[in-house]
């Protein structure tokens, strides 16, 4: 029987979040390709409870976060659903964090998750998405990807940990040219930085990741 029929796998609803199970790898994946995975309110939701059973899960060790398709790994926040909400008087005043908001905590804020996450980071990683793909234990990348904290352009602030976690892994000065400027990075550039664990060419990348 091919190993691939073994797999065990649950779906979330409207799988905008797709969680399998392949013995000891929890693989989680952002299910948005159509808007480069931008995150909307359901898809910041659905993950709860999908860290929840890895963290809990006995024969889980190791998680592996991507994005679907080739373009993103995740781009942050939908800005078109943020601006409808926000137009109509749904959205609260911005924070840092995401405690009393759907999905909460959520990775970025669970500190003490003792399991180690991997981010497969394919295309961009702007936004939130960088700020996720920070979160993660280990980033690997394709020699083409770019990540990028671009809030300040749009006069926001990386409220999810990027301000906290760039400062803290990257020099002083280099963390707040990108976070002041909203400039994006290189994966080679993030790899010179210490940002990015591998770098390796676009072919290469699930090889790397599954190794």
């Amino acid at each position: 029987m091919p190993c691939r029929a073994l797999l065990c796998f649950w779906r979330v609803a409207v799988v905008k979040v797709v969680y399998e199970k392949d013995g000891h790898i929890a693989r989680v994946t952002l299910n948005r390709p159509d808007v480069l995975d931008a995150m909307d309110l359901r898809m910041h939701e659905e993950p709860a409870d999908v860290w929840d059973d890895f963290e809990n899960g006995e024969s889980l060790w190791v998680a592996l976060l991507s994005g679907a398709g080739e373009r993103a790994f995740l781009v942050g926040q939908d800005l078109k659903e943020l601006s409808a909400r926000t137009r109509d008087k749904v959205a609260g005043t911005a924070t840092f964090g995401s405690r009393g908001k759907p999905g909460w905590p959520r990775l970025t804020e669970r500190f003490d998750l003792a399991k180690p996450v991997v981010a497969r980071v394919r295309g961009c990683a702007m936004g939130g998405g960088f700020e996720l793909a920070l979160a993660c234990d280990l980033i690997v990348a394709p020699t083409d990807a770019t990540l990028s904290p671009p809030k300040a352009k749009l006069g926001l602030i990386a409220g999810a940990g990027g301000v906290f976690r760039l400062t803290r892994q990257a020099p002083w000065e280099v963390a707040m040219e990108h976070l002041l400027t909203g400039r994006p990075m290189s994966a080679a550039r993030a790899y010179e930085l210490g940002l990015v664990n591998e770098v390796v060419g676009p072919d290469e990348l699930d090889s790397c990741v599954e190794g």
